[in-house]
């Protein structure tokens, strides 16, 4: 199997040019490792993040075809990493823009040669790279405001991860499962995934982010940050229901959450709290349902 490292690897020597090395080095100028030029794999360990279209691939795909969508969900996924860092003022290079352009291009060339498909694939990464974009606006107006609902929560949330789930849709398409129970369920799925994860972050995270940003997500949204931390098992359960006719990603799931539930032991007040706050992000999650994710 493709990996994280491989990808990169390939990425800088498909390239090339002057932005090469900006590229090589990208995982230290990103902060994700502390000594250049750094590892991806220092930042990105779990299953869905490293191999989202291996864990959804349908029986009919060809080895050469499912190393193309990997090779653009890990090319797609240093993009993403690297725009919200950016946004976060997390990096120790403010001037990406180079490596950047470069990251856009080689997407939608990764993209092209795992669909046959140039057309749609420059049309569809650019909506979800200006979805990225919103979702970033929308998060800093948050913090700026200090505040936040649940249903504006969920939506920031998929409109910043919707880029990752562009190579496992297209290939999806591909497969001919257009309107069936296989794309729908990983639709959902990867909703209820993606918020599985931020919560667990935003808990996690609350001291460091309000530090770093003066304002945590749990303060925003006025919850306690082990209520939220206690959301992430019962919202990845959802996503395990939801990956009908997926059993590597559901089976990943549902591993997952007995996982965080371990990890994540919070008094049973808290607890109760997180089963009201996980009724509002359905709100979220309901909202998209039979839209594009």
């Amino acid at each position: 199997m493709r990996t994280l490292d491989q990808s990169h690897r390939a990425l800088v020597e498909r390239v090339g040019g002057d932005v090469a090395e900006g590229l090589r080095v990208l995982p230290h100028s990103l902060g994700v490792s502390p000594h250049s030029p750094g590892s991806f794999s220092d930042f990105a360990r779990l299953e869905p993040m490293v191999d989202l279209p291996g864990l959804v691939a349908l029986s009919g795909v060809s080895d050469l075809t499912l190393d193309w969508f990997r090779y653009a969900h890990h090319v797609g996924g240093f993009l993403g990493l690297t725009l919200d860092r950016l946004a976060d003022g997390q990096t120790r290079r403010r001037d990406l823009a180079p490596e950047v352009a470069a990251l856009e291009a080689e997407w939608v060339r990764a993209l092209s040669s795992a669909t046959g498909d140039r057309s749609r694939s420059e049309a569809l990464a650019r909506e979800v790279l200006a979805d990225l974009q919103r979702g970033l606006a929308m998060e800093s107006v948050a913090f700026v405001r200090g505040e936040l609902d649940l249903e504006r929560y969920g939506e920031i949330v998929w409109l910043k991860t919707r880029w990752l789930a562009l190579p496992s849709r297209m290939m999806l398409e591909g497969a001919d499962v257009e309107g069936t129970e296989e794309l729908a369920a990983f639709d959902e799925a990867y909703r209820w995934l993606m918020l599985s994860l931020q919560v667990a972050d935003d808990g996690a995270d609350a001291e460091q982010d309000r530090a770093r940003m003066g304002r945590s997500v749990p303060e925003l949204l006025k919850i306690h940050p082990s209520t939220l931390l206690a959301c992430a098992a019962p919202i990845t359960r959802r996503a395990a229901e939801a990956a009908r006719g997926h059993p590597r990603l559901r089976a990943w799931c549902e591993a997952r959450a007995v996982e965080v539930e371990a990890a994540f032991r919070v008094e049973r007040r808290r607890t109760m709290a997180a089963g009201l706050v996980v009724m509002g992000l359905s709100a979220a999650v309901d909202a998209r349902r039979g839209r594009r994710p």
